[in-house]
């Protein structure tokens, strides 16, 4: 059965209401994802002589409580702790809630080097945008509610480097993640007992910040299969050999859904003048250079969101 991971909240809220009270008269019937628990699978029903009114069946109790019931939880949790519940209705998704809920934990790194509106919204939403924060003020609006500001400044700083961690009082591994994908979701690093650490575009000198005494762990790099990426995963490996530490990157689970280098919002690219696009292929396994050379040849790339953290660590 398909999963949502991106549902908009009015939809989720409604959702938990038909688990925990068997209905809802929510009006999310026009949603796209509704309509197929509706009528692709079953396992929601509208109650005879009133279409405005949605109903739970004996799967519906399962398949919510396997998939939501924690997403929520913890979502509803920050919401209503941060006064935000009621604004959420309006127009937030999950991505949204997620970014928030990281903005909220890092809000004293973020404050203290607050980058553009257009850059923050690159930073953080990455997949929508430089243009997102700015055209959802609902959401605007939130941000610099957490944050305590009153505007974004006008100008870059010339370091904001971010130093976004999620911490695991008992860890078996570190997770260096280029993007703030997993970072979204500390649910999952708690259940894997793993820390993250934010290491995106040139922020590799977070590694510096690394009390030494955890490089007793053993260290993996996630990141997008992309020049960009393999080039980040690469220059720390040389710096942590350095220091004579072990680092190993995770190979992605799910290597179909690749997207054309020229997709929007990308803007790392092959470099076709050299071999394999320059990238030292002894610091990579047989497995790496052999997708990293398809991906070259094919001129496409596979986007770190599109994998399963709890997958890839399975096994190492």
């Amino acid at each position: 059965m398909r999963i949502h991971n991106n549902l908009n909240w009015s939809v989720l809220k409604a959702l938990y209401d038909i688990f925990s009270k068997g209905k809802s008269s929510a009006k999310i019937q026009n949603d796209k994802y509704v309509h197929y628990l509706i009528y692709d699978t079953g396992i929601l029903s509208v109650k005879l002589g009133s279409d405005k009114v949605l109903l739970s069946s004996y799967q519906f109790e399962d398949f919510f409580e396997l998939n939501y019931l924690e997403r929520y939880t913890v979502y509803i949790s920050f919401l209503e702790g941060v006064g935000l519940e009621k604004d959420a209705r309006q127009s937030y998704n999950e991505e949204d809630i997620k970014t928030l809920m990281l903005i909220h934990k890092n809000k004293v790194e973020i404050k203290g080097k607050l980058t553009t509106q257009k850059n923050f919204s690159k930073e953080f939403f990455r997949r929508q945008g430089s243009k997102y924060v700015e055209n959802k003020q609902s959401l605007r609006r939130a941000i610099l509610h957490i944050l305590e500001v009153s505007e974004f400044p006008s100008e870059d700083q010339k370091v904001n480097n971010w130093r976004f961690v999620v911490d695991c009082k008992e860890p078996r591994a570190i997770i260096l993640c280029e993007n703030l994908n997993f970072l979204k979701m500390p649910w999952i690093a708690q259940k894997l007992q793993v820390k993250l650490w934010y290491v995106g575009g040139n922020n590799i000198k977070i590694i510096d910040q690394i009390d030494r005494s955890e490089f007793k762990y053993p260290i993996f790099y996630s990141g997008d299969w992309d020049y960009a990426g393999i080039s980040i995963y690469l220059r720390i490996k040389k710096k942590l050999i350095a220091e004579d530490v072990h680092i190993a990157l995770l190979y992605p689970n799910n290597t179909k859904d690749r997207l054309p280098v020229d997709s929007p919002h990308h803007y790392s690219k092959w470099d076709f003048s050299r071999e394999f696009s320059g990238l030292d292929k002894s610091s990579l396994t047989e497995e790496a250079v052999i997708l990293i050379n398809e991906l070259i040849y094919k001129n496409e790339w596979i986007e770190e969101e599109y994998n399963d953290l709890e997958i890839m660590m399975r096994g190492v």
